[in-house]
């Protein structure tokens, strides 16, 4: 058996791609490594499958597509030499001949995963949905405990904006991973958009008790804390995230605020000060003009 592994034959299942979706949410995107098993049951059909895969390497997709032809005629029942020829035809933009390949690949051998995940991309380029969600479906009752297939189901709920959805799924990868800052990160941002502010300060929680040096972690849920009126929680947080980096002038000047807001002047006041000494051009303008005569006289 022979695999095709290089980086040309990485297949990233990316929902943002063919200009459906906007580049900016390129780091949003899923990946998934894909080997391609090829059997061979005859030495002559071994050396077809090798100039194959070769030509593949090599970039040469056309040459690739006549080769598996060949070795499909000398066994139509290989689910291997349909799926080969549908990533080459993948790599010419020839969506509808690659699905149709996978169609053929998935008919002789329905549980091959990696042929349902990559149909599934190609439907969802298409733009049809029913299908991608139904080939994900596939994939995850072949693999329950594979969290890529959540993860790439939740990127796909979240562009479509079912939002709740797509949180359910990045929390079922977090159930099989824990440890994974990037999705908490993304169920944020989510939350934010239901502006479910608790929700997003949970999530928040979770990040600090995995990595407690975030600096930005406890700036941005301090943010949160002082949108929802949560003064003393917002400036214990803004505390935290000074101490690990005392030189983002941020950190300062919302603090600042939170203490004005909290009645603490003399506190914010000393802020904006220290913003001054950090060389903040806002703060020294302000402490010069008459809303800022207060703390420049205190």
């Amino acid at each position: 058996m022979s695999y095709l592994v290089n980086k040309s034959l990485t297949y990233i299942i990316n929902f943002t791609v063919n200009k459906i979706f906007c580049p900016a949410l390129l780091a949003t995107s899923i990946n998934f490594i894909l080997f391609f098993p090829i059997e061979a049951s005859a030495e002559n059909v071994d050396k077809i499958y090798e100039m194959g895969i070769k030509q593949y390497k090599n970039g040469y997709f056309r040459k690739a597509i006549i080769s598996f032809d060949k070795a499909i005629k000398l066994n139509p029942k290989d689910a291997n030499a349909y799926y080969n020829r549908a990533l080459s035809k993948e790599k010419l933009y020839n969506i509808d001949g690659a699905i149709s390949d996978y169609n053929k690949a998935l008919k002789i051998n329905p549980t091959d995963l990696n042929s349902y995940l990559n149909r599934g991309k190609l439907n969802f380029i298409k733009g049809d949905l029913t299908a991608t969600f139904r080939d994900l479906r596939k994939a995850q009752k072949l693999e329950p405990d594979n969290r890529n297939i959540y993860l790439a189901r939740a990127e796909l709920k979240s562009k479509i904006n079912d939002f709740k959805g797509a949180i359910d799924d990045f929390n079922k990868a977090l159930y099989l991973d824990s440890s994974d800052l990037i999705t908490y990160q993304k169920i944020i941002q989510l939350k934010l958009k239901l502006n479910d502010l608790s929700g997003a300060i949970s999530s928040y929680n979770m990040i600090i008790n995995l990595n407690p040096n975030d600096a930005k972690s406890y700036y941005n849920r301090a943010n949160i804390k002082l949108k929802i009126n949560d003064l003393s929680g917002a400036i214990l947080d803004y505390n935290y995230a000074i101490k690990i980096n005392p030189k983002f002038l941020d950190f300062y000047r919302n603090r600042a605020i939170a203490k004005w807001k909290f009645g603490d002047e003399e506190g914010s006041c000393n802020d904006q000060k220290q913003l001054i000494l950090l060389g903040d051009k806002k703060a020294s303008k302000w402490i010069n003009t008459l809303p800022g005569a207060w703390c420049r006289e205190m």
